[in-house]
């Protein structure tokens, strides 16, 4: 039988016409369904992020799993457009870890088979106390030692000091005249005043078990003596400090990084100057270091603290080597609330203390506790007194 050539050819072009076309729309679909489940996975993640953040933070605030998983899965579903969410809490750890997912029909893959994509994301967010100040975070260069608040009263079992969230400090705030509370709210403190150290922190583990800090150092029944008039104020790089370089900390922040572990030398002296600068920061937070021993002289000398020195995790910050020594074991946000700084001024918790037996002359610098975060905290590796950072780790 008789067949056309060129009928032959058409019909084996057509053939090959299909099958560029099929090549032609995966490649389309390649382009347009490719770049779509790109950003849709992006998306996924960034709602696995901001879910895992967010249950993180809830997590630090409440310690509550139930709590810490709406959050999670507000954030995640809700505020960042993923389908579903699952969520996992870690109590142990810290840990909230968020599963996301998205499901979106396809624009061409569908031709092919594939009418709908699901993409997935995970991220895992943990919450810790700061174990770092950043260079240049403002701080309040004074030593704190958990003391309870001017009322006395406290709810922590591990560390006296009481913080309060931001509803809180604007409640107090903002409820004329001030303060709200009378004659102080039960929450203030004063974290320095023109007293030396002695009265500030020490305790006879005998007669005041409930102390902050132990300063009977030879265990010989009677308190150690601080040398050089100190006032708690830190010297935190270690050369010859005066009220100019604790200034300049107060106001721009310290010139290197503070991590738990270090110790610093007390700072001698009254330093009028110092607090003129903390009076002009009244309605700021700044970062206080908490500690957890004191040395009456450089820890690793022999006789001197060497029981809570670690020579493979501690630092000792080079002073003059004649003042006590302050082990910093975490950080504290604090309000400046008001500063005593002349016999004109008048401040909430100078005036009971006063009563209480405090004599009238001192200076104080006095606030509230913050819990919360603020930028320059890095790090978990502190103690538990109401400051932390939140961060991803996976």
């Amino acid at each position: 039988m008789y067949r056309n050539h060129s009928q032959k050819e058409t019909g084996q072009s057509i053939v090959v016409l299909a099958l560029l076309l099929v090549v032609f729309l995966a490649f389309v679909a390649l382009a347009l369904d490719g770049g779509n489940t790109y950003v849709r996975r992006r998306q996924a993640q960034t709602a696995a992020d901001a879910g895992a953040l967010a249950g993180a933070r809830q997590l630090c605030e409440t310690g509550s799993s139930a709590l810490a998983i709406t959050a999670a899965q507000e954030y995640a579903i809700t505020r960042n457009g993923s389908d579903t969410a699952n969520v996992s809490v870690d109590l142990d750890a810290n840990q909230v870890e968020v599963d996301t997912f998205i499901t979106f029909n396809t624009f061409l893959a569908h031709l092919l088979g594939r009418p709908q994509i699901e993409v997935q994301a995970t991220a895992t967010a943990e919450c810790q106390a700061p174990g770092s100040l950043a260079p240049g975070t403002s701080v309040l260069p004074t030593a704190w030692a958990c003391k309870p608040p001017i009322s006395g009263i406290s709810s922590s079992e591990d560390c006296q000091q009481q913080g309060i969230d931001m509803d809180t400090l604007d409640e107090y705030l903002n409820n004329p005249p001030m303060p709200y509370c009378d004659p102080i709210c039960p929450e203030l403190y004063i974290v320095m005043n023109s007293d030396g150290t002695g009265t500030d922190y020490c305790h006879d583990p005998v007669e005041n078990p409930t102390g902050p800090i132990d300063c009977d150092f030879d265990n010989d029944g009677d308190l150690d003596l601080f040398p050089s008039g100190d006032r708690s104020w830190l010297n935190l790089d270690g050369g010859s400090v005066g009220a100019a370089e604790m200034i300049d900390w107060i106001e721009n922040g310290a010139d290197s990084e503070i991590t738990v572990h270090m110790w610093f030398e007390g700072n001698p002296g009254v330093q009028n100057s110092v607090f003129s600068a903390v009076e002009d920061r009244e309605g700021d937070i700044l970062v206080v270091p908490v500690f957890d021993h004191l040395c009456d002289n450089i820890p690793s000398a022999t006789g001197a603290c060497s029981d809570n020195w670690d020579p493979d995790d501690d630092t000792v910050i080079a002073g003059s080597g004649t003042g006590s020594y302050f082990h910093i074991t975490g950080f504290s946000l604090f309000y400046v609330a008001c500063v005593r700084n002349t016999g004109g001024d008048s401040c909430p918790g100078h005036d009971v203390a006063v009563t209480a037996g405090m004599d009238n002359n001192e200076k104080t610098i006095e606030g509230y506790f913050i819990d919360g975060t603020v930028p320059g905290l890095g790090g978990g590796s502190g103690v538990e007194v109401g400051a932390y950072v939140i961060f991803l780790v996976k």
